[in-house]
């Protein structure tokens, strides 16, 4: 059999540690016959876990941890606008540009997929046009809007002000949020977090 050979050029993003890390590599692969084709995506795994021991000095044990976040989507910040709200922005990014169904949209942020249903229908008539998502970074991670005690705004400021060490303006200019509003909901998940530090300062306003 004649064989052939393919040059596969490819772009990878990795968030580690708080800095994005951006691979560009391309695999020389040769293929022969069928039953002894390897994979393309073990040869390209194997290139970027060498580049991260070689390059970044990262440890198996934190790639590892790495590959394993990778399945979980992130949501580019590029997309959010005056005229949905945070959570709408999601659900319809998710819905037309992930191609995510309804039921998996819900089973990952834990709501029911009634609720998924009517923000997308709601963000659909405010917004028709396609998201534009020509930025992937900065983003964030949707893993962060599971927990159904934090506010969806809140959970996403929490995670750029403290992980991503943004400042309110850049919180502000990013979410199309008035920097007060950013500021105000931070200031809420503080002192609900430490509720004694409250308790302090309002004695000591009263004294």
């Amino acid at each position: 059999m004649i064989s052939y050979r393919k040059i596969y050029k490819e772009k990878t993003y990795f968030y580690i540690k708080n800095h994005y890390i951006i691979i560009n590599y391309s695999v020389d692969c040769m293929k022969q016959q069928r039953n002894e084709q390897q994979s393309s995506t073990d040869i390209l795994l194997g290139i970027i876990i060498s580049h991260l021991r070689e390059h970044h000095n990262l440890s198996p044990e934190t790639i590892q941890q790495f590959l394993a976040q990778k399945d979980d989507p992130r949501i580019p910040l590029s997309i959010f606008s005056v005229r949905l709200s945070c959570f709408e922005t999601i659900v319809k990014y998710l819905i037309e540009n992930k191609r995510m169904k309804v039921k998996e949209i819900a089973s990952e942020l834990e709501r029911q997929p009634s609720t998924i249903y009517t923000t997308y229908q709601h963000a659909r008539k405010k917004e028709p046009a396609p998201f534009l998502s020509s930025n992937p970074l900065p983003s964030f991670p949707l893993l962060i809007l599971k927990d159904r005690d934090k506010p969806v705004l809140e959970a996403i400021v929490v995670h750029l002000k403290e992980e991503q060490h943004l400042s309110f303006i850049e919180i502000s200019g990013h979410l199309c949020r008035s920097h007060s509003t950013i500021w105000i909901t931070y200031k809420r998940h503080t002192k609900r977090k430490n509720p004694q530090a409250k308790a302090v300062h309002g004695k000591k306003q009263r004294i």
